[in-house]
């Protein structure tokens, strides 16, 4: 008796239901079914550039396992490509971290973190929803160029609502529909690149509640720090509105502050900078390093 198939972990599902050829002038194409472990094998070796040993962590099975579902997934996008067949992606014995769902009107994909009873699509408000992991993909979807979403998902920082891209609005400026708050991309640790006001250039100087004044800035992108020296903070006026401009070339796309003065209030919004409001003075840059991590990178 064989041994039951154990659950692969995957955090989100793809955002296309499948592929069709181009070009196969009307000639009946068979279909071939990539199951949902296949596609993340794919996608996490091929795509995001991660060893077996690696990607078989992330899937939670072993090693040997993986290698045969990778190889199971390479064999299949072959014989796609080769004899034109249509790819659609389904089945699989797999778990996502969030209940998934799917909307037939117009394919956008997104988490339900609440786990209502009752869900519709946050993007068209079609009631036509069903869980990815169940869902009966058809053939073939047709859907407009400006309707079709962009690869990945927008996040939201607040409640973690996550939705895929619409083409032609930024995830910055996309409002979460749960929540109504701003969200960001999701995916990449260089979306939001925080400036934290501090005394001294080390991890473990203290936090500076006066953003302007502050000596020094602590540069985090979710992966690594640089610190840079405040050359306005003696100036007597406007050093809010230098200081924030300077954090903006540099790449800056959110700010730790306890306070900001109007102008420099104006400038952060008009720029779209995410604003996160510490008021405790007792704590690191190592402490708010640890506090966004656990709110913005940690998925």
């Amino acid at each position: 008796m064989p041994r039951p198939k154990r659950v692969r972990r995957m955090d989100r599902p793809p955002l296309f239901e499948g592929f069709r050829p181009i070009g196969s002038k009307g000639r009946q194409s068979g279909i071939i079914y990539l199951e949902l472990d296949e596609y993340e094998s794919l996608r996490l070796c091929d795509y995001e550039g991660l060893t077996h040993v690696e990607a078989s962590e992330v899937l939670q099975i072993s090693r040997p396992t993986f290698t045969r579902i990778y190889s199971s997934a390479r064999k299949k996008m072959a014989q796609a490509l080769v004899d034109g067949f249509s790819l659609l992606i389904r089945g699989g014995k797999v778990d996502f971290e969030d209940m998934w769902l799917r909307c037939s009107d117009c394919t956008t994909v997104f988490n339900d973190v609440t786990r209502g009873a009752h869900q519709v699509c946050p993007r068209c408000g079609s009631e036509k929803v069903a869980e990815v992991s169940t869902h009966r993909h058809k053939s073939h979807v047709s859907v407009s160029p400006q309707d079709s979403p962009r690869p990945g998902f927008c996040i939201c920082r607040n409640c973690g609502t996550r939705i895929s891209h619409s083409r032609g609005v930024p995830c910055s400026q996309a409002v979460c529909p749960n929540c109504q708050s701003l969200m960001v991309k999701d995916g990449s640790s260089s979306t939001i690149i925080w400036a934290i006001p501090c005394f001294s250039n080390d991890i473990s100087a203290k936090y500076n509640t006066r953003f302007a004044r502050s000596p020094y800035f602590a540069l985090f992108d979710g992966n690594k720090t640089v610190f840079i020296e405040n050359p306005f903070q003696i100036e007597e006026k406007g050093l809010g509105k230098k200081i924030l401009e300077t954090l903006i070339s540099k790449g800056v796309t959110g700010i730790v502050s306890s306070f900001l003065g109007d102008n420099a209030r104006e400038i952060a919004e008009s720029n779209r900078l995410l604003i996160e409001n510490i008021g405790q003075t007792d704590l690191t840059v190592n402490d708010i390093i640890n506090n966004l991590n656990s709110k913005f990178y940690e998925n």
